[in-house]
Order: structure tokens, then sequence, then C-alpha cells
């Protein structure tokens, strides 16, 4: 039996089908990511393995993540959150010499269930540079949905994944 803290909340464990909006933090000891260490970690939140998964916004900020995916097949959120947070870790601690811990123990996770609610997460997603930098024309680390990444609807106007 799991005993529940803060960090471990029974959506961590659970197994989710559908849209759902990850964030996750640099640690407060680390300084803000570089040009060249954004590059680095875009490239691997845009993976997300599994049938039917695929991401549809995402931006890397110089001190936190944004990414709005779609889940297809059964996956536990907690698992893809440590993956992609795992695996850029270990790329910026090998690359750019960055010392553990990369990024913050916790993330925020919410389930995104109506396409309204796509869209504004999507829309959230792509405007954050230019809310954090109004000065900004271009932004190059942000995936931005692809024309072949449409959604089918269900009931009631839920975003129920790709076409």
């Amino acid at each position: 039996m799991h005993r529940f803290t803060p960090r471990r909340h029974p959506h961590h464990y659970a197994e989710s089908l559908g849209y759902v909006f990850l964030t996750w933090r640099l640690h407060r000891k680390q300084p803000v990511l570089r040009p060249g260490e954004r590059d680095a970690v875009l490239p691997i939140v845009g993976r997300l393995d599994g049938a039917g998964n695929h991401v549809r916004a995402a931006v890397v900020m110089d001190d936190h993540v944004h990414a709005l995916f779609y889940l297809g097949s059964p996956q536990s959120i907690g698992a893809i959150a440590h993956t992609w947070k795992s695996l850029s870790a270990h790329r910026l601690t090998k690359e750019w010499e960055r010392f553990a811990p990369i990024w913050q123990r916790d993330y925020f996770d919410r389930a995104v269930g109506s396409l309204a609610d796509v869209e504004r997460c999507t829309r959230y997603i792509l405007d954050n540079p230019s809310r954090r930098w109004p000065e900004l024309t271009i932004y190059r680390w942000i995936i931005r949905p692809s024309a072949d990444s449409g959604r089918a609807t269900g009931e009631e106007g839920r975003a129920t994944g790709p076409a």
C-alpha cells in the first residue's frame, strides 16, 4: 500500500487517457537554461513513446517547461514526467556540465477534458515566451501543433485525440 504525500498524489500513479498539461521547473539552485541547453531539452520533450500518443504543444523556457500531450494508450503520467526530466537532466549534466539536481522534484499536471480547454492550454503554451519577454518576435524553443495533430471530438465536445 502506498502512503500518499504531497509529492505522491494518487493521480501520479493512475493511468490516464486523453490530454494532459504538464509543467516542471528548474531546481532553485540552478541558473537559468542557456540557449544551447534549451536546444538539448526540446527534442526530449518532443518524444512521447506509445501507440496513439503525441505532443500537441510544448515550450522550454529559461526556468521551466510546459507540455500538452495526448495519451492514446494507458500510461502513468508520473512515469512520463520522470522520463522527460531524467533524460534531459542526464543530457544537461553530461553535455553542459551542470550539477544535479537539475529539476525540482515535483511537477504540476492537469487532465484537460474539453476542446476549449485543449485550445486554451495550447494558446497558453504558445504565448508563454511573449508574456515573459514582450519584446520577443521569435522564440525557437517551442513545439507548435502540426497540421496533422488535429483531434477527433467525442460526445459533449470532449477532446478524444488525433483524428
